[in-house]
């Protein structure tokens, strides 16, 4: 009697030892998630600030480089970055942005486009 009294007191340790992981657990999830959320809103805004600082150009000529471009909108502001994007790759298996640098485009593309960011938004 006393063996089952026993082992019955240490399976509701047990369980008691489980939920407070439990619970810990959660607390330590929900300040996580109340952070990821707080990041993601962060992200939002700086991403609506690039935005603004962005500007698409279309219709670029597939030898156009990136350097080209920077020389193009030098006179507009400091440049960030500058990306392309839309290009038809040559062979299926070479990654996109290998293709991208490469050149290695589909030979029926003749344009590409690209992103050009700013440091700084202008008027």
């Amino acid at each position: 009697l006393f063996r089952s009294r026993v082992a019955g007191g240490e399976g509701t340790l047990q369980e008691a030892d489980e939920q407070e992981e439990r619970r810990e657990q959660q607390g330590r999830d929900k300040r996580r998630a109340l952070q990821d959320g707080a990041a993601l809103r962060v992200n939002r805004a700086e991403e609506r600030l690039k935005n603004q600082r962005t500007v698409f150009v279309g219709n670029l000529p597939i030898s156009f480089t990136k350097g080209m471009l920077r020389a193009l909108f030098r006179g507009y502001g400091a440049i960030e970055s500058v990306r392309f994007r839309s290009v038809a790759r040559a062979e299926p298996d070479l990654s996109r942005k290998v293709a991208a640098i490469q050149r290695k485009v589909h030979p029926n593309r003749k344009s590409l486009h690209a992103y050009v960011v700013f440091l700084q938004q202008s008027d």
